[in-house]
């Protein structure tokens, strides 16, 4: 099985399996490991994690709140998919977000942004409570690239643009 590991915060790394959909949370210094109670988004029964033009994107992010003693990990669950019976087909995106707190031990499904993201790019871009991430969104012939961030405090999206150079 392939895990996928996900950037460094105060030490913690977390860790993904896509094809158990399990998820972990390791301190390599301490060799604390926590594995995350199952998810609440489940992949639909009929989609393989490799079929075809059905494609389930898993991505996690982590970090802490400022202040707030809590671990915080987030989950983008986008579902890509084709209308066979367009003339012209296009991908569709369906998105979803799960937050975990480690001091809950639970997870909830949080609600995604107003603009649908089309394509997150992940960095480990965190400062004092917030993540930010690359993003894509709009149309499928007229996507923007904009900042994504997550206030991990209040649990909101925020849109940004980025500059023109």
């Amino acid at each position: 099985n392939e895990v996928f590991v996900y950037g460094a915060c105060h030490g913690l790394l977390c860790l993904h399996d896509p094809l158990t959909d399990k998820a972990a949370i390791w301190n390599p210094s301490t060799k604390e490991f926590k594995i995350l109670p199952p998810s609440s988004i489940q992949r639909p029964s009929y989609l393989s994690p490799m079929e075809g033009y059905l494609t389930l994107d898993d991505v996690y992010f982590h970090g802490t709140a400022f202040g707030f003693d809590d671990y915080n990990v987030i989950r983008f669950v986008t579902l890509n998919f084709f209308n066979s019976e367009e003339e012209h087909p296009h991908p569709h995106f369906m998105y979803q977000v799960e937050l975990y707190s480690l001091r809950s031990d639970s997870r909830k499904e949080i609600p995604s942004p107003n603009d649908t993201p089309t394509g997150i790019i992940l960095r480990n871009n965190y400062l004092n409570g917030i993540c930010y991430w690359k993003t894509e969104m709009g149309t499928y012939l007229d996507f923007r690239a904009l900042i994504l961030s997550f206030d991990l405090v209040n649990e909101k999206f925020s849109i940004l643009p980025i500059p023109k150079l």
